[in-house]
């Protein structure tokens, strides 16, 4: 389903924000994930273990509105997708997340964003 490729291009929201110290670190914990067009790699519901960073490509995040489904935003490069929501009381994601072309995604598991 999803293929684990090795190099990052650090062009994302979290790469940008950090110093590059940093960078080594995140690279042990991070994968890189290719996702077809039309792929959901986040499900409405499901528990969330981490959040993902747009590598490369466009994203729809979405959720259901009764029996329609609501277009929350788009995400492009650089972006992030699955942070709004998650909190330590409850790991349920609000949105899903389906790849409108094909699209690179960083995912870092959340055990990793937690402060000390």
């Amino acid at each position: 389903m999803n293929k684990k490729l090795s190099e990052c291009s650090h062009t994302c929201f979290m790469c940008q924000n950090i110093t590059q110290d940093w960078w080594q670190m995140i690279d042990l914990k991070r994968f890189l994930i290719k996702v077809k067009k039309g792929q959901k790699f986040i499900e409405e519901g499901n528990e969330m273990s981490g959040v993902y960073f747009i590598q490369d490509g466009f994203v729809k995040v979405h959720k259901h509105w009764g029996e329609r489904e609501m277009i929350v935003r788009f995400g492009k490069k650089g972006d992030i997708v699955g942070h709004r929501g998650i909190s330590t009381a409850n790991l349920l994601s609000p949105i899903s997340a389906t790849a409108m072309i094909d699209s690179v995604l960083c995912f870092v598991e959340l055990d990793f964003l937690k402060p000390c």
